[in-house]
């Protein structure tokens, strides 16, 4: 288990908050082997187990009773400590980006909205250490038709206020990148947030070509300019950023280009 994951864990337990039904992502059996391995290193005490049937995982009834020990607390106040000062958000999205890159066969059979989640996943655990929240499939903004809200893939806040935008598709044509850069741009985006994220996914065996054409189509969207590559080290994750328009006023546009071919 990650640092990450134990000061996620730590943290939320030691603020009294409630922890959700899918227990941070996993299954309640993974979970129920999580806090145990925290109670054997001595970082949580109290957590009781209620025994489960042969198909049915034992449940964790810890909420009233668990508490994070002395060597616990010791172990937040160390991870503090270890924090960088900032983060860089176009960073994180395109180290996010280079998981599902790296493993195209273990997300073959994911669709729109699975890639998206894993997205989102990633980005909340790389994130919400620096005060930053997530969240994906917000109603929020204008849908296709304006007459109703759109759902947004993903939304980061910072104290509340919106800092990012994600829209993210898997490559079909260029006209449905156009309709997700309108969408991230305009529909979704009433209250003018700053930065907008739009990542296309392509299972195209020729990622070269798949980039020149999204290179051409993001080049000539009305509202899109001074768009350039950004050198992310990589040659199956590619960005661009530039600036959007946003009502006679400009904000940063971001796209990545994500090479997903078994």
């Amino acid at each position: 288990m990650t640092k990450d994951k134990i000061y996620e864990i730590l943290s939320k337990l030691n603020n009294k908050m409630e922890i959700p039904e899918d227990c941070f992502g996993y299954e309640k059996r993974e979970a129920n082997g999580i806090i145990k391995q925290l109670q054997n290193e001595g970082l949580i005490a109290g957590a009781a187990f209620a025994e489960g049937g042969s198909r049915k995982p034992p449940l964790i009834v810890w909420l009233d009773h668990a508490y994070v020990t002395m060597q616990g607390l010791d172990f937040l106040e160390n991870y503090k400590n270890e924090i960088p000062s900032k983060i860089d958000i176009p960073y994180e999205f395109i180290s996010a980006c280079a998981k599902i890159a790296d493993n195209p066969a273990s997300y073959a059979s994911f669709d729109e909205d699975g890639l998206n989640r894993e997205i989102r996943n990633f980005m909340d655990s790389a994130i919400t250490r620096f005060g930053y929240s997530i969240s994906d499939q917000s109603q929020q903004g204008l849908g296709q038709t304006g007459k109703k809200a759109g759902e947004l893939d993903i939304r980061i806040c910072k104290n509340g206020i919106p800092i990012a935008i994600y829209e993210g598709l898997i490559h079909s044509s260029k006209q449905a990148l156009t309709e997700h850069i309108d969408k991230s741009i305009k529909k979704y985006n009433q209250s003018g947030c700053r930065s907008v994220y739009v990542v296309e996914f392509s299972r195209n065996k020729r990622f070269g070509g798949f980039w020149d054409d999204a290179m051409e189509c993001v080049s000539n969207h009305p509202k899109i300019t001074n768009l350039e590559e950004v050198n992310t080290q990589l040659l199956g994750v590619k960005m661009l950023k530039g600036l959007f328009s946003w009502h006679d006023q400009q904000g940063d546009f971001y796209y990545i280009g994500v090479n997903c071919s078994t």
